[in-house]
């Protein structure tokens, strides 16, 4: 169940950006030293000849992204500063588009059935998105008004001028590949979960690789390419949630985030996990992909958005985006309408994918093997059903190879004996060739029924 706001095609960028493009600065050899006379901030003396002043910073920046995409700006960006009190009523006027009350509702009790998360079931879906989004973003870009708003205007340059990249860029995709169109229209013509995260992580991970671009360029005098560039990307594109939060909590990052961010630094440790790891995987394991794809040049890069790709896996896999392996869709219609369901109530049928397998993972304690054992994943289809308080999910995968689904399986099992240590509990893996049937939940009597409703699934190649 993918975790995003979805309000109108709006741009969000986070503290992660921020902290990434630190990163990269440590990777390439520009480590703290000596103190500077920019104080705390020893990174302060690279950018220190940007300019102040919001719209004269977002001109010579734009000008930076225009060589280094090779891309012109149709238009111009407004840059206003916003108060979060302002952004909070940007939030409250889009929530009800970005989230509908039927997936709000469920949405605790879904992603804790599904073992996304293992916490306390979430109660008011609405106030965790303002959470995060209140604690943890930087800047905004709304296409709608065709400007871009600062929240951590008093960030220290270090940071501020990444994130002006970052949402700059926003602005030229919006401009030349709309969206609205690209995530929210499409969306709402039967995109699944995984398939929109495919295309946030296009979004963000080609802003936050122009972003990355940028800072080598501005250190270093040239855009940057080869193994110095390579080394930047892969640098980022491995960190996960724990990584992220070592380097956050080193030495070197403290003194350069300034206030604002160290709050929003502060506040990811009451963000559930599996939010973050998503929220990661859309920036960092997105710029990994769109690295992948234009690495030799920009030419690829409008495919991204005629023919994009249509599942995490493909992001995670860039050659399965090239080779158009696209994934098995899977039809529930013939499971759902079973007699052995009628006196259940769908409360959400989706699409997990292989991102969000390795977040299942790492949440029971298999993150030495999570990449293993979702690797290989060729499609799924989920449902979680409600009767009486209690929860019932059906969930089918399929897999490249037999062995693929073999992994899966034994790597699954240990999921279920931590998920439901009391013995008794219903819960059953069927292997199929490459596919694997789970049943978790429901009458003990009747799982054998439920599994051979799970069996009527179709699919789609």
């Amino acid at each position: 169940m993918t975790f995003a706001f979805r309000g109108r095609g709006t741009r969000i960028t986070t503290g992660i950006a921020g902290i990434a493009a630190l990163a990269v600065l440590f990777g390439a050899g520009f480590a703290p030293g000596a103190a500077t006379a920019q104080g705390n901030d020893p990174l302060a003396a690279l950018f220190a000849d940007l300019p102040t002043d919001p719209q004269a910073l977002a001109a010579q920046i734009i000008a930076d992204v225009v060589a280094i995409r090779g891309l012109e700006f149709r238009e111009d960006i407004a840059v206003s500063s916003q108060s979060l009190d302002e952004f909070e009523q940007y939030l409250d006027s889009e929530m009800g588009r970005a989230l509908p009350p039927d997936r709000a509702a469920a949405f605790g009790r879904v992603v804790n059935k599904l073992g996304l998360y293992r916490g306390p079931v979430i109660e008011d879906t609405e106030e965790l998105i303002k959470y995060v989004m209140m604690s943890q973003a930087a800047a905004y870009y709304d296409p709608e008004a065709s400007s871009f708003y600062v929240l951590l205007g008093d960030a220290p340059m270090t940071l501020l001028a990444p994130i002006y990249a970052h949402e700059l860029y926003h602005g030229l995709q919006d401009q030349h590949y709309d969206l609205d169109a690209y995530l929210l229209d499409a969306n709402s013509q039967g995109l699944n979960d995984d398939e929109t995260l495919a295309r946030q992580a296009v979004v963000e991970g080609e802003a936050t690789y122009v972003m990355t671009l940028w800072m080598m360029r501005e250190v270093t005098g040239q855009t940057p390419s080869g193994f110095a560039l390579d080394f930047a990307v892969q640098m980022q594109a491995q960190l996960d949630g724990p990584a992220l939060r070592s380097l956050m909590d080193s030495q070197m990052l403290p003194g350069m985030l300034g206030e604002g961010m160290a709050d929003a630094v502060s506040a990811m440790d009451d963000i559930p996990p599996f939010i973050l790891e998503t929220m990661i995987g859309a920036y960092l394991k997105g710029m990994g992909f769109v690295h992948a794809i234009v690495r030799n040049g920009w030419e690829p890069a409008d495919r991204l958005y005629s023919d994009p790709p249509q599942s995490t896996e493909q992001i995670l896999h860039p050659e399965k985006w090239l080779e158009r392996d696209a994934p098995v869709a899977i039809d529930f219609a013939d499971v759902e309408n079973r007699p052995v369901l009628e006196d259940w109530t769908l409360l959400d049928s989706n699409v997990i994918g292989e991102l969000q397998m390795r977040i299942i993972f790492n949440e029971f304690g298999l993150s030495d093997r999570s990449v293993e054992a979702a690797a290989g994943w060729d499609g799924d289809r989920f449902s979680v059903f409600e009767r009486d308080n209690e929860l019932l999910l059906l969930l089918y995968t399929t897999w490249d190879t037999a062995a693929d689904a073999e992994e899966f399986a034994v790597a699954y099992q240990e999921v279920l004996d931590a998920k439901y240590p009391e013995a008794e509990y219903p819960s059953l893996i069927e292997i199929r060739d490459r596919d694997v049937l789970i049943v978790e939940g429901g009458s003990p009597d009747d799982t054998g029924a439920y599994l051979r409703a799970l069996g009527r699934a179709g699919k789609l190649d």
